[in-house]
């Protein structure tokens, strides 16, 4: 999976000193797109920026430019839900010679580019990642903490993933309960609890921190959550031994396999529409594991397959529903530089909108954001 989306934490404030923030050179609108507005990774001199912009390419402004001396590289940035906050990552050389002094950073920001603030730093000794929205955890649904993984290599090669819940104010809370295996998966449901899958397949709903928690009976060993539909009855996720992709009731534990797709493809990130009806999928196929890359779009209750991408070249990148699923934006390099395409979930208007990377649909209109 691309590096750019992995990285992540603990909690320090720091000064804005390493934030240049400024306006930088747009290509022309683009024509006959949907309003929004986008926060995503963009190419600067060749180096990767953290910028948004409207979906139509105007009002482009830089948030984060890097640390070129210390070979600084920002990962997929995500707005928090109610449009105010903006999360990324970065990767940090303090000593640019020797590539395992590695640091990694967390990093939030304002939706204007104000109050930097450093959440998060690991030494090249433990793996850490940003979770993003749609697979791991991310943001809480009102915006006022996130879950971020701390996976760590052991020194007989084994690994240890230990999810903590931070607030805005960087307390940070371990969700592993001790002595207990470490988790799959963490996923906050629409509602604010926590769904989480552990090392041992066990599937449980988190009601707080004192509550006896809710064990779902699947009928199937499930090996990793992807997505929770808005509603919370439902989970896309993959089972444990033959990596079969589909779909949970959470509610009764059954499970739908979608061997349509299992068949075809190593599903690498997969998220519902907000109305549930639809979701994105992106993967490569299993006849050319690395080297071609998929991007489509599947019915939810047929089953039916539109593909948006697909062939050689690097697909792989994050897939976002606008607020309405009414569009879907996506990326691709087929054309010698990671670029965003906008698409309807049919896969007309397919629309190139600009050169970027990693893009996420800010949650509510621009100037429409929950105070």
């Amino acid at each position: 999976m691309n590096m750019r989306s992995k990285l992540i934490p603990i909690f320090v404030m720091i000064s804005l000193s390493a934030l240049i923030l400024g306006r930088v050179t747009a290509q022309a609108p683009s024509t006959d797109v949907p309003s929004g507005e986008l926060v995503f990774l963009r190419q600067i001199d060749s180096n990767w920026h953290v910028v948004r912009a409207n979906t139509d390419g105007s009002d482009l402004q830089e948030l984060y430019a890097p640390d070129l001396d210390h070979g600084e590289g920002p990962s997929a940035p995500l707005w928090s839900p109610n449009g105010q906050k903006i999360l990324f990552s970065v990767n940090y050389y303090p000593q640019p010679s020797k590539p395992e002094t590695v640091r990694q950073y967390l990093y939030l920001i304002d939706a204007d580019g104000s109050n930097l603030i450093k959440v998060g730093d690991f030494e090249r000794s433990s793996t850490t990642f940003v979770l993003n929205h749609y697979v791991y955890g991310g943001w809480s649904p009102d915006s006022q903490a996130f879950i971020y993984g701390y996976y760590q290599t052991e020194s007989d090669g084994s690994t240890r993933t230990e999810f903590f819940k931070v607030d805005l104010k960087g307390k940070s809370l371990s969700l592993n309960p001790k002595p207990a295996p470490s988790y799959k998966s963490v996923l906050y449901m629409p509602d604010g609890k926590l769904i989480i899958l552990d090392q041992e397949g066990v599937l449980t709903i988190e009601n707080g921190e004192r509550s006896v928690p809710k064990v779902i009976k699947a009928d199937a060993e499930i090996n990793f959550l992807y997505d929770i539909s808005a509603d919370g009855k439902y989970a896309l996720c993959l089972l444990n031994k033959s990596f079969t992709f589909g779909v949970l009731n959470i509610d009764t534990g059954r499970f739908r396999s979608l061997r349509e797709i299992s068949d075809g493809m190593v599903v690498y990130e997969a998220r519902w529409s907000p109305e549930g009806n639809h979701f994105l999928v992106q993967g490569t196929p299993k006849s050319d594991v690395g080297v071609a890359w998929v991007t489509a779009v599947v019915e939810t209750e047929s089953g039916q397959i539109t593909t948006l991408e697909e062939g050689p070249g690097f697909l792989y990148g994050r897939v976002d529903w606008s607020a309405d699923g009414a569009y879907l934006i996506f990326e691709n390099n087929k054309e010698g530089g990671s670029a965003l395409y906008l698409s309807r979930p049919d896969g007309s208007e397919k629309t190139k909108l600009m050169a970027g990377a990693h893009a996420h649909w800010r949650p509510e209109p621009k100037g429409k954001a929950a105070p």
